[in-house]
């Protein structure tokens, strides 16, 4: 009995600590926000996902530093999914840069 209670326990704190998904909504644009993304160890990882949607009144910078350096320039209505693989190389860090953008809303949200 005591093991069962303690494997629920276990699944609960497992799922509900996600590191290695990060959701953020961006509706004020005046300093930059960052996620960090971390693998767990002991999981088989295959695919980076980057989703960006939204809109923004003028131009924002998204970019990303760990297993991948990318850099994006986004303006307008926003609909973006950027994958890759990704076999649990490192924490990924995500940044979002208002640049010239002073309203708008923005979901990004990153996956391992």
């Amino acid at each position: 009995m005591f093991k069962k209670i303690l494997f629920y326990v276990f699944l609960v704190i497992f799922f509900s600590c996600k590191k290695d998904y990060k959701k953020i909504t961006i509706n004020s644009f005046i300093q930059e926000k960052s996620l960090v993304v971390e693998p767990y160890s002991f999981m088989p990882y295959s695919m980076f996902n980057l989703k960006i949607k939204g809109y923004v009144n003028d131009t924002i910078y998204v970019k990303t530093e760990g297993a991948y350096n990318l850099e994006f320039k986004l303006h307008g209505a926003i609909d973006t999914l950027w994958y890759s693989d990704y076999y649990g190389e490192g924490p990924v860090k995500c940044t979002f840069l208002p640049y010239r953008a002073t309203e708008g809303h923005l979901d990004i949200e990153v996956k391992l």
